[in-house]
C-alpha cells in the first residue's frame, strides 16, 4: 500500500487495515468453479508464454483460461450473445473477469471491496434461469459489472477509505443502481478505489493506498472514480458505474482511454450511495456509467434509462380494452420495480432513443449538426497532446461526414467563461469550508497533500486570502487567479443564496451566449489541459479540473472518449526537441500550430508555470498515455451527446489501431520495469480485450 504521507504503522487503525486488506485478498483468491464449456486439458499458454498451465501470484489463480481472451474481448452484445448460443455461460464470463481483475489489481491496486460469492451464486441462478426458460433475464443479464467505493452494497463493508468508517457494519442494503443493474441481469462483484474525500482528480487514501494508470506506474489514474478506470482500462470488468460532480467521470476516463457518460442530475439514479457529504445540493453528483466501447456506453445508458420509464400507450387499431389492460399490467411491474430498487415515487428523465442516430435527425428537421469545438478555454494552456486530440477529433469529422451532415464551428474562448464557471463551483462547494467532506470523517487521518490547496483556500482568514489575491492580481498579473482565490471560502447563508441566484443566471447567459447564438447540437472541447499527471502533479493544480467543473455547473449530458495517446515526437513543448531532429519537419506541425495559437498566449501564466515550468507536462514521460475529448450536449440531452460521440468514434480511426504505442512498465507480478527492459514490449489500440493482448499476449519478463 502506497501513502504519500504516512508511514505504515503510523496510520491510524493499520493493524485492522491490514487485517481487512488481507481479508479481501483472500476473497479476491476465492476458488473459481470449473468452465462448464472447456475442459481442463485445453488450458491456454499462461502468461509468461510458456506451456505452464495454472498460473498463480499471491494465492490467486490469474491465468488466461480458453475461453478469456474471447470473453474479454466480448462486448455487451457478444456477451449476451454467447450465453444465448451457449457458447460460455455467465458463470464462465464472471469467472473469466475475475481473473482479470485479479490481474488488474496486481498492476494498479483498484480494488477495495470484493464480491464474488454472492456474484457466483448470482450468475448461477441467471445460467439456471437461462436453462429453464431459453431466456435472458434482461439486456445485462450475465455482463459483470464493477461499482466505484460510494455507492452501498449490501453486506459488502463500506469505508470511503476513511480510517474513522472503518469499524463502521457493512451496509444492508444495495444501492439504486446496483439493484437496477441486478434486475437487468448484470452482477455486480467489485468495488473500486477513490481518492479521501473525492475531491481531487488522483486516486489515494489512507485504507486502501494508491491505484496507478494501467499504462504508467509513475501516472495518476485520476479521481474520483479512479479505481474504476484503472480496473475497467486494465480489462477487469466490461463496464462500471462511477460518479461525477466536477469530472470524477470525465477525468479518470480521459486519463484511462474509455468512454463514459456523466448525465444531467437526476438522470441516473443517485439514492443509496455511501452516508457522505449529504444535504449539500449546490452541485448535484451524478452517477454515470463507464465502458470500454461506445456501442456499451448507449446499451448501459439506454438499458438504465429504459428500465426508468413509466409504461406508455402503445398506439393500435385492435382492441382498446386489451391494450389498456396492457398498459395497466405493465404499469403495475413498473411500480414493483421502482419499489424494489428504492425509487418509488421520484422523477425519472424522459428517453429520446431518437437522438441516438443524429445524422437521420438532422436531415428530417433539413439543417446539419452544428458541432462546436475550442483547443483552450482561454484560462488554462492546453498542452500539445490535448491541443492535437482536438484537431484530430475536428479533423476526422470533417473528412468523413460533408459540411450538408456536419458542420463545424469554433468557439471563441471568450464565450466560455471558465473562470466564471469555477468561481461559482468554489462558492457552492466551499461554503462550509469543506466540513461536510473532512469533519468528522477524517479523524485522525492525514490529509492528502493533493488537498491542501483547496482546503486551505477555503479555510483561510478573509484578510489573508485578500492579500493572496492582492499579491496574484498586482505583483504576479494575473487576475483570474485572483478571482478564483477570493471565490473560495466560508459564507452565510445569505451569500449562498447569492451565489446560487448567480449561478442560475451564469448558466441562462452561458445558453444564450454558446449554445443558442452559435446554434449547437454539441461541443468538442479537452477532457483537461493535461493527460495524466504524475503521482502528485495535481497538489498544485488543483484548478485543471475547471475543464470539467464547468459543465458541472451548467448541468450539461457530456460523453468523453478516447482519441489518441501522448507521443515523444509530436507532444513536446519545447521548441529545442525539434531543432535537431531528422524528422523534426514532419513531427513539429503541431508544435507550431499550439505554440502559435494567440489564444494559449492569454491563459494563467501562474498555472502555466506549474504545468510546464515545474514539469508537470512531459511528453517524453507522458507517451503512450491516453488522451481523450469531452463532447457535450445541453442539460438532459443524453442521447444526443451520445450519438454525436459514436458520429466521432466512427470517424476517428478504428479503437484497436487509434493512438499510437505505449511502452509496459510493469512485469505479470506488478513490479515495475526499468531501463531497457521497459521498452520490450510496445502495444498500441484501445477498446474490449486490447489490453489483455497488448499486456499478456506475449512473452515478459
Amino acid at each position: 500500500m502506497v501513502w504519500p504521507f504516512s508511514g505504515s504503522k503510523r496510520i491510524h487503525n493499520y493493524d485492522k487495515i491490514q487485517a481487512h486488506l488481507q481479508a479481501r485478498d483472500r476473497a479476491l483468491a476465492l476458488a473459481l468453479p470449473p468452465s462448464s464449456t472447456v475442459g481442463k486439458d485445453e488450458i491456454e499458454k499462461s502468461l509468461n508464454g510458456s506451456d505452464a498451465g495454472e498460473y498463480v501470484l499471491n494465492g490467486m489463480d490469474i491465468s488466461i483460461k480458453p475461453l478469456d481472451r474471447q470473453i474479454l474481448a466480448a462486448d455487451f452484445a457478444s456477451i449476451t450473445g454467447g450465453i444465448e448460443t451457449r457458447r460460455w455461460t455467465a458463470v464462465d464470463v464472471l469467472a473469466a473477469y475475475i481473473r482479470s481483475a485479479r490481474r488488474a489489481h496486481i498492476r494498479t491496486n483498484c480494488i477495495t471491496e470484493v464480491n464474488l460469492d454472492h456474484a457466483l451464486v448470482r450468475a448461477a441462478e441467471l445460467d439456471k434461469y437461462f436453462e429453464q426458460t431459453g431466456k435472458l433475464v434482461g439486456p445485462l443479464h450475465g455482463v459483470p459489472i464493477s461499482i466505484k467505493e460510494h455507492y452501498n452494497m449490501k453486506g459488502v463493508p463500506l469505508s470511503l477509505g476513511f480510517t474513522s468508517w472503518f469499524t463502521k457494519p457493512a451496509p444492508t442494503e444495495s444501492a439504486s443502481i446496483v439493484l437496477l443493474a441486478e434486475h437487468l441481469g448484470a452482477i455486480p462483484f467489485v468495488k473500486t478505489n477513490i481518492p479521501q474525500t473525492m475531491l481531487a482528480f488522483e486516486c489515494q487514501n489512507p485504507v486502501f493506498g494508491r491505484t496507478l494508470n494501467p499504462y504508467s506506474p509513475h501516472h495518476s489514474c485520476g479521481g474520483s472514480s479512479g479505481g474504476e478506470a484503472a480496473l475497467i482500462a486494465s480489462d477487469g470488468s466490461p463496464a462500471g458505474v462511477g460518479s461525477d460532480i466536477g469530472g470524477s467521470l470525465r477525468i479518470p476516463i480521459g486519463y484511462c482511454g474509455l468512454y463514459s457518460l456523466k448525465p444531467s442530475a437526476n438522470v441516473w439514479p443517485m439514492a443509496g450511495s455511501a452516508d457522505f457529504a449529504k444535504g449539500f445540493e449546490g452541485i448535484t453528483a451524478v452517477p454515470g456509467p463507464i465502458t470500454r466501447s461506445a456501442q456499451d456506453l448507449e446499451a448501459f445508458h439506454s438499458a438504465i434509462v429504459q428500465a426508468l420509464q413509466p409504461p406508455r400507450p402503445r398506439v393500435t387499431a385492435g382492441d382498446a380494452e386489451q391494450a389498456g389492460d396492457e398498459l395497466a399490467i405493465a404499469t403495475v411491474e413498473h411500480d414493483r420495480l421502482m419499489k424494489q430498487v428504492g425509487l418509488a415515487g421520484t422523477i425519472h428523465s424522459s428517453y429520446n432513443p431518437t437522438w441516438l442516430q443524429p445524422l437521420k435527425v438532422a436531415e428530417k428537421r433539413g439543417t446539419p449538426l452544428r458541432v462546436g469545438y475550442y483547443f483552450t478555454d482561454g484560462f488554462i494552456k492546453t498542452t500539445p497532446a490535448c491541443y492535437r486530440a482536438v484537431k484530430e477529433s475536428i479533423e476526422a469529422l470533417r473528412a468523413k461526414y460533408p459540411s450538408q451532415q456536419v458542420e463545424l464551428v469554433a468557439i471563441a474562448p471568450k464565450d466560455v467563461q471558465p473562470v466564471e464557471g469555477l468561481e461559482h463551483f468554489l462558492g457552492l462547494s466551499s461554503a462550509d469550508g469543506y466540513d461536510y467532506l473532512t469533519v468528522p470523517h477524517l479523524g485522525k487521518d492525514r490529509a492528502d497533500p493533493v488537498l491542501m490547496l483547496p482546503l486551505l483556500l477555503a479555510r483561510l482568514p478573509v484578510f489573508l486570502k485578500r492579500i493572496i489575491a492582492f499579491i496574484a492580481r498586482f505583483v504576479l498579473r494575473d487576475a483570474r487567479m485572483a478571482r478564483l482565490v477570493l471565490a473560495a471560502g466560508r459564507r452565510s447563508a445569505k451569500k449562498y443564496f447569492q451565489v446560487t441566484e448567480s449561478r442560475t443566471k451564469f448558466c441562462d447567459a452561458w445558453k444564450k451566449r454558446v449554445w443558442d447564438a452559435y446554434e449547437l447540437d454539441a461541443i468538442i472541447c479537452p477532457v483537461q489541459a493535461s493527460p495524466a499527471v504524475p503521482h502528485g502533479g495535481a497538489t498544485n493544480l488543483a484548478m485543471m479540473c475547471i475543464a470539467t467543473a464547468l459543465y458541472n455547473i451548467l448541468d450539461c449530458a457530456v460523453a468523453t472518449l478516447p482519441v489518441t495517446r501522448v507521443s515523444a515526437e509530436t507532444d513536446s513543448h519545447r521548441a529545442a526537441d525539434f531543432k535537431n531532429s531528422d524528422t523534426a519537419e514532419a513531427t513539429r506541425s503541431t508544435y507550431d500550430e499550439w505554440s502559435q495559437d494567440p489564444e494559449l498566449k492569454k491563459c494563467s501564466h501562474l498555472v502555466n508555470f506549474e504545468l510546464y515550468t515545474q514539469g508537470v507536462y512531459d511528453a517524453k514521460k507522458m507517451a503512450g498515455l491516453p488522451v481523450g475529448v469531452q463532447v457535450v450536449a445541453r442539460p438532459y440531452e443524453e442521447e444526443k451527446a451520445i450519438g454525436i460521440m459514436r458520429l466521432l468514434d466512427d470517424a476517428l480511426p478504428p479503437a484497436a489501431q487509434r493512438g499510437g504505442g505505449w511502452v509496459d512498465q510493469v512485469d505479470r507480478n506488478g513490479r515495475a520495469l526499468e531501463g531497457a527492459k521497459a521498452t520490450k514490449v510496445r502495444c498500441a489500440g484501445f477498446g474490449p480485450g486490447s489490453y489483455t493482448e497488448q499486456v499478456y499476449g506475449q512473452a515478459k519478463a
